[in-house]
């Protein structure tokens, strides 16, 4: 499914407790994820009209979790 396809969807929030997002199913699919080209990712982002004019600079992002502040 497109991103585009994914936004012309009506807004649908939903909440959940983490003891319920535990059985959720992942449909995330990863290996294209990895796959992804970065011009194929730029491409998806400047056709997603949700990011029009978002300027973001990642160069600094990194992947990892969060430290506890009481741990840090």
């Amino acid at each position: 499914m497109s991103f585009a396809k994914l936004n012309a969807q009506p807004e649908r929030i939903v909440r959940h407790s983490d003891k319920e997002m535990c059985g959720l199913r992942d449909e995330s699919n990863w290996k294209r994820a990895e796959a992804a080209t970065q011009e194929q990712i730029e491409r998806a982002i400047a056709s997603d009209p949700d990011e029009a004019d978002l300027l973001v600079d990642w160069s600094a992002a990194w992947a990892g979790n969060a430290v506890p502040q009481d741990e840090a």
